[in-house]
Formats: structure tokens, sequence, C-alpha cells
């Protein structure tokens, strides 16, 4: 049979509770791992093309086919790579700019039977040769690393057969939790992506803070409520914590805050650093009988709270609010 329709509403996690509906489409979560996608419920055969409209919180957009292929656009490694691993040649590099971040990218991927061609936003990026004329198998899309996707379509065009009954794995809680606080990190990160540089030091009248301070706090008060709590150091340098307590404001600052360029590295660096700490860990109890289960669901929504103060900042800037 051929399928020519979209597929993206008849695709099936490979770890359950790890997706939602949204307006925009499907969106896709990945913890700290590569294993998350969502596949086809039949095999398909080449020729076959599949093209996805999607876009990246981050990093790793992952498109596959049959049991080894495998197609990556802004992989975590090198995002201006992409890779294409085939299920008969092994893998292909290829020196390509990286999708934009939090914009709709269009991937096309066709099977053919003596050669693979990849185009991204009808630019082709590469043309592999091969014997692929026996290939089977399901397609998928997926994240990876601590990226979120939002796919808006994933079509499929090629002919299909009945495959086993896809064996689902059920996403832990303690998964759940902390592909909750990646994807929240990311989205800050994002946040802090979109704000010009010359606005982040600005104090809109009827607030005592600027974005600059914000991030600054929100790196401190995760470090600060972390890792001492399991007998590490801060991980951070000591004038952070010095310049983004929760009592100080930047009229008092007595010094130059570090860059937020540099903020951005540490919160980044930080977002790694928790996930695999908690990782098998969440209960275990540490200082005042706490767990690492109760930090996260105390610190992100702070970190949440700060991001909404930082659009508030962002908007009233955008209106002429400041007065300096």
């Amino acid at each position: 049979m051929t399928l020519q329709n979209e597929i993206m509403w008849d695709l099936v996690e490979s770890h359950t509770g790890l997706s939602r509906k949204s307006e925009e489409g499907l969106v896709l979560y990945a913890g700290q791992t590569d294993n998350q996608k969502m596949l086809s419920e039949v095999s398909y055969v080449v020729p076959i093309k599949m093209e996805a409209v999607v876009k990246t919180d981050s990093t790793n957009i992952r498109l596959y086919f049959a049991q080894k292929g495998r197609l990556i656009f802004n992989w975590d490694s090198n995002q201006d790579e992409v890779r294409l691993h085939s299920p008969i040649k092994g893998y292909t590099a290829v020196n390509f700019e990286r999708l934009s971040v939090n914009e709709w990218a269009k991937i096309t991927w066709i099977v053919n039977p003596d050669h693979m061609i990849v185009r991204a936003n009808d630019k082709e990026v590469c043309k592999v040769t091969g014997a692929f004329r026996d290939l089977t198998g399901r397609v998928g899309i997926g994240p990876a690393w601590g990226s979120q996707l939002v796919v808006k379509s994933f079509r499929v065009n090629g002919e299909y057969r009945k495959a086993r009954k896809l064996t689902q794995k059920v996403a832990s809680y303690d998964e759940q939790i902390i592909t909750e606080f990646i994807t929240l990190r990311n989205q800050t990160l994002s946040l802090m992506d979109r704000i010009p540089e010359n606005i982040s030091d600005i104090i809109p009248e009827g607030f005592d803070s600027n974005i600059h301070y914000h991030f600054g706090f929100i790196l401190v008060a995760w470090d600060h409520g972390i890792f001492p709590k399991l007998k590490q150091n801060y991980r951070v340098p000591i004038k952070y914590h010095r310049m983004f307590p929760i009592r100080l404001k930047p009229k008092d600052w007595k010094e130059d805050p570090p860059g937020m360029l540099e903020i951005r590295k540490h919160l980044e660096k930080q977002r790694d650093e928790i996930a695999t700490i908690s990782s098998g860990q969440l209960d275990v109890l540490i200082k005042h009988k706490q767990t690492l289960r109760r930090l996260l669901k105390y610190f992100m929504p702070l970190e949440r709270s700060h991001c909404l103060m930082i659009n508030d900042i962002m908007n009233s800037i955008s209106n002429g609010v400041d007065k300096g």
C-alpha cells in the first residue's frame, strides 16, 4: 500500500509520557538520552520520501528509518554538521549551517534504491549513493540529549507493510521530572538568546531590577540550593553569589557583573550537571532530610517566575516605559 498522508498523529512513542499535543503540533521531550522517539506503526519499503516540518529549542532534530538509519540536524557535538547514518554504509558527515532555534524548518529525506538525498528548507544538503533497494522498517522522529521538538507536520510517501506491534516503555516519574527541568532550562536559554544585548541592564520605571540580574539570580539560586546540600562546592565563582542574592539589587552593585554570555555558559553547564547528578538519585536523603526531587520541585517554579519577570521587563522596555 502507498501512504501519502500526514502520519504525525499516528506515531507511537517508544517511551510513553514524554510527548504532548499543543496548538502548534506534537511536542517531544528528551532527557539525557537519545532513545526517545516517535515511530510509525507500519514498516516502509524503498523508495520512500519523509518530510518533516519541525523546530527545536536547542539541538538534535533526528529522523529515523529502518533499523539503523538516522539523520541528525543540529547535532549536539557539532551543530554545524549534518550526520546521515546509512543502514548500509555507516555515517556521512556534511558541513551545513545549523537550523535556527525556535524557527520552523522543512527537512526532507528521500531514500531511493541506489541513493539517498537530504534537503533542508528545499536546499540540498547531501546525496549518498548505495544499495538501498531492500531496506524496510519504521520511520520516526525525535529529540535527544535535552532538546525539545515541536513537530508541525510529518508526511511519508511510500509503500508500507504491516509491522509487529511496537513495544513501548513507560517513562518513569523520575525521567519525567528530569526532562521537565531540562526543558525549562532550555526555554530559559532560548529566552536569553532572544534578548538584545543593549537592553539587559535597563531598569524600567516600576521595577527595581533588570534582565541581567534575573538571569544571574536563576543561576545562583540553583548553585546555592543544590550543590552544598550534596556536600559539594559551588560551581560558579563566589562573585556571582555576592552580586545576585535575593536582597541585593543592581543599584547596589559595587562592581561590574559577569557578562550575559558568561552567565549563559554557566546556565547551560548547570543544566547538564544537575540532570546528571539527579539521575537515579532523586529520592536519596540529603541535608535537612531533603531530597533532590523536592529541591527540583521547589526551584523549577522559582525559575519560571523569574523568566516571567524578564518578559515583563522586556515588554515594559518595548512599550517605551524606560526612564533610565
